[in-house]
């Protein structure tokens, strides 16, 4: 669909939003980046990418925002990047791990949230309980969001644990895991979240890791798959 060079400058693109939050320009792409052109033509990429929908622009002359296509995009170059051998590393994914092991979820799920920044949940599916640890996280990472946002993330928390529980077995079946929703999911309903998506102890546990569209995909993908593998 993209030249290599305009897949770079997307990828790239949603990757600064991510980190910084500010609109992104062709001038601070060329400053950080090289895509071996000048910004002039780093603006045109920008200006197409735009056309496609992959970004919004407020102003002609502002930076532009990247739209949910673009996180898309974002998001599953990183599942497509993942290579089986890859971990998340380190002792303390392991003994995230070994919590699991031990049937101490409720320590699991407040390790693996702390851990992202983000609202971690953990689904029975046997049992159908569920654990959740990380919304005060959650609810500061959207709180400067107009408010209708916070209030729709609010209702999704209160809603979780019935939409886990309510008919399980079809959104069980048809997901493909590790799996990245951008905006609406199953479990949630606010355009402004994302939700990483995997499962444990040979599919036993559902693991959702839940936060804004600009949560670092690259370390929750990572944590999520290591989790799955051990």
């Amino acid at each position: 669909m993209f030249s290599e060079r305009t897949r770079s400058i997307l990828r790239a693109s949603v990757r600064e939003f991510i980190e910084t939050g500010n609109p992104v320009t062709s001038a601070g792409l060329y400053q950080k980046y090289d895509f071996g052109i000048k910004p002039a033509m780093i603006r045109w990429e920008l200006h197409e990418l735009t056309n496609r929908e992959f970004f919004s622009q407020s102003h002609p002359s502002g930076g532009r925002i990247p739209s949910d296509r673009a996180y898309r995009f974002f998001a599953e170059g990183v599942l497509d990047s993942l290579c089986d051998e890859e971990e998340y590393g380190g002792k303390k994914a392991r003994d995230m791990a070994g919590l699991v092991a031990s049937g101490k979820e409720v320590e699991f799920v407040k390790k693996f949230a702390a851990e992202l920044g983000l609202l971690g949940v953990c689904f029975d599916t046997h049992a159908e309980v569920s654990w959740q640890s990380g919304f005060a996280e959650l609810i500061r990472c959207v709180e400067a969001e107009e408010r209708e946002h916070v209030l729709r993330v609010a209702r999704d928390f209160e809603m979780l644990s019935d939409r886990l529980a309510e008919d399980s077995s079809s959104w069980e079946e048809e997901l493909e895991l590790p799996r990245v929703f951008i905006g609406k999911s199953p479990f949630t309903k606010s355009s402004a979240l994302s939700v990483v998506v995997g499962n444990m102890d040979r599919g036993r546990l559902l693991l959702l890791a839940i936060g804004p569209k600009r949560m670092d995909y690259e370390r929750s993908v990572k944590l999520v798959k290591y989790l799955m593998e051990t």
